[in-house]
């Protein structure tokens, strides 16, 4: 192989090596930023799925929790408290 060959061999690994090095930060830097979008939609709908519990809004927390698989998340729906009441009654 001569010398010329060897250098263009060289420049072109050393060309790879630099697109790969750009690809896999670019790569890492859309990650980051599409966790980071992860992680407010999830803000957003625990918020609303809390707000359609709270409201005993059905079709709402339908609609919320259905986003939660695709988020990779599991559906933790707390009842709320229903007050019992207790009467003391006195005859006299």
């Amino acid at each position: 192989m001569s010398l010329v060959s060897e250098d263009v061999q060289r420049s072109v690994n050393v060309c790879v090596c630099v697109c790969v090095c750009v690809f896999v930060i670019q790569v890492e830097s859309q990650r980051a930023v599409l966790l980071e979008a992860k992680k407010r939609l999830e803000t957003v709908v625990d918020r609303q799925l809390d707000e359609a519990v709270t409201r005993m809004d059905a079709q709402g927390v339908l609609r919320f929790a259905a986003l939660y698989k695709p988020l990779g998340k599991q559906v933790r729906v707390q009842r709320p408290h229903t007050h019992t009441h207790t009467h003391t009654h006195k005859y006299t």
